[in-house]
C-alpha cells in the first residue's frame, strides 16, 4: 500500500511540509481511539504495567486494571477519601483494588496507598507520514486518517494562497492589452465592469446624505428625550412638593387632633368632680323633716346639686366638642393623604414613562 503522505498528495497535489502531515495524522489517530467503542478496540490492547505513580491517560486508552490477578473496580474521583479511609465501607482491600482518574493519570489503591499492578490498555499511536499502515489500530479505519491529513493539508494550502492573493495590486493592471485599449479588445466586459463601477460610485455618494440623514434623526431623538425627561423632572418636582406639602398638614392636623384629645380627658375629670359633688351634697341632708327650715334647707341642697349637675353637663358638653374638632382634623388629615396618593401615583406614573422612552 502507498504510504500516507502519497495518499494525502492525491488529494492535495504536492505538499512539502510532511512535519505537520506527521502530526495531523497522529490526532487524528488519537481522537478516533478516544471515540471508538472499547468493544471495537480492547483486540489491540495490551497489558501495560501501572506504578505507584500512576499511568499517564495522555500514553493510554485504560479498559480495565487489575493487582495480582484481581480485578480492580473503578471509582470516582470523589471517593478516593474513602477508598483509603479504613473506617469507610468503601476502603479498598487487596482483594478488592479500586483505580480513578486524577490529574492526567489513573491510580491503582489498595490496603489505603497507592500501589502497583497492570493496565489493559491501548497506547495512542504516533504516525509518520512515510507509513503505510499503522500498528494495533483498525486497518479498515486508517483512511480515516488519510482524510483527517488532506482535509487539514487543503486548508494550509488555501491560506498560503490567501496570502499571496492579498498581495496582488491592482495598479500592476494597464489600460492596454499587446498595444489593444482594453475597451476595444474586450468590449462587453468593459461596459460591464463600468456599470458596476458607476452604480457603485452612485451609491457611494449617497451614504454621505444618509448618514447626515441618520445624524438628523438621532439628534430630533435626544431632543425628545432630554424634553420628556424635562417634562417628567417637573412633574416629579411638583409631585414631590405637593406630598411634601400633604405631608406637613397632616402633621398638623394630626398634632391639633392629639391636643384637642389630650383636653377631653382634663375636661371629663373636671365633670367626675362635679357629679362628685352632687353625690356628697344629696349624702350630707338628712331626710327627717321637723318643720318648715328643713324643707327650706332641703330645697337649698337640691339647688347646689342642680348647680353641680349643670356644671358636670358643661364639661361633657366641651368634652364632646374637643372630641367632634379632634375627629375633623383627622378627616382634613385623611383627605390631605388621599391628595398625596393622587401625586405619588402621578410621579410613579411619569417615571415609568421615562423609563420606557429611553430604553
Amino acid at each position: 500500500m502507498a504510504t500516507f503522505i502519497s495518499q494525502v498528495e492525491n488529494y492535495t497535489g504536492t505538499f512539502s511540509d510532511t512535519g505537520a502531515v506527521d502530526g495531523w495524522l497522529t490526532a487524528a489517530a488519537s481522537s478516533i481511539i478516544d471515540r471508538l467503542n472499547p468493544s471495537k478496540l480492547e483486540k489491540y490492547a495490551q497489558d501495560v504495567d501501572i506504578t505507584a505513580n500512576g499511568l499517564s491517560l495522555q500514553d493510554y486508552r485504560v479498559f480495565g486494571i487489575r493487582k495480582s490477578g484481581t480485578k480492580a473496580r473503578y471509582v470516582d474521583g470523589n471517593m478516593k477519601a474513602q477508598a483509603i479511609d479504613s473506617d469507610s465501607i468503601h476502603y479498598a482491600l487487596t482483594l478488592d483494588p479500586v483505580f480513578f482518574n486524577e490529574a492526567g493519570k489513573v491510580y491503582l489503591y489498595a490496603e489505603g496507598i497507592a500501589t502497583t499492578g497492570t493496565a489493559y490498555a491501548l497506547a495512542y499511536p504516533t504516525v509518520a507520514n512515510t507509513e503505510s499502515a499503522v500498528a494495533n489500530f483498525p486497518d479498515e479505519l486508517e483512511q480515516a486518517l488519510v482524510l483527517y491529513a488532506a482535509e487539514h493539508a487543503c486548508l494550509d494550502k488555501m491560506g498560503a494562497e490567501t496570502v499571496v492573493m492579498n498581495a496582488l495590486s491592482l495598479g500592476a493592471v494597464t489600460a492596454n492589452i499587446n498595444g489593444v485599449a482594453w475597451a476595444t479588445a474586450y468590449p462587453n466586459q468593459y461596459t460591464t465592469i463600468a456599470t458596476a463601477l458607476s452604480a457603485l460610485a452612485t451609491e457611494i455618494g449617497e451614504c454621505p446624505a444618509i448618514a447626515d440623514k441618520i445624524d438628523a434623526e438621532i439628534a430630533l431623538a435626544n431632543t425628545e428625550i432630554d424634553n420628556s425627561a424635562t417634562a417628567v423632572g417637573t412633574a416629579v418636582s411638583t409631585a414631590l412638593t405637593a406630598v411634601t406639602t400633604a405631608a406637613g398638614r397632616i402633621n398638623a392636623a394630626v398634632l391639633l387632633a392629639n391636643t384637642e384629645y389630650d383636653k377631653i380627658s382634663a375636661i371629663v375629670d373636671l365633670a367626675n368632680v362635679e357629679f362628685d359633688k352632687i353625690a356628697a351634697e344629696i349624702a350630707s341632708g338628712d331626710s327627717t323633716i321637723t318643720d318648715g327650715s328643713d324643707i327650706d334647707k332641703g330645697l337649698a341642697q337640691l339647688q347646689t346639686a342642680t348647680t353641680y349637675a349643670s356644671g358636670g353637663s358643661t364639661y361633657l358638653s366641651e368634652a364632646q366638642t374637643r372630641i367632634n374638632n379632634g375627629n375633623a382634623y383627622l378627616s382634613e388629615a385623611q383627605a390631605d393623604l388621599t391628595e398625596a396618593r393622587a401625586y405619588i401615583g402621578k410621579l410613579v406614573r411619569g417615571s415609568n414613562k421615562y423609563k420606557d422612552m429611553v430604553r
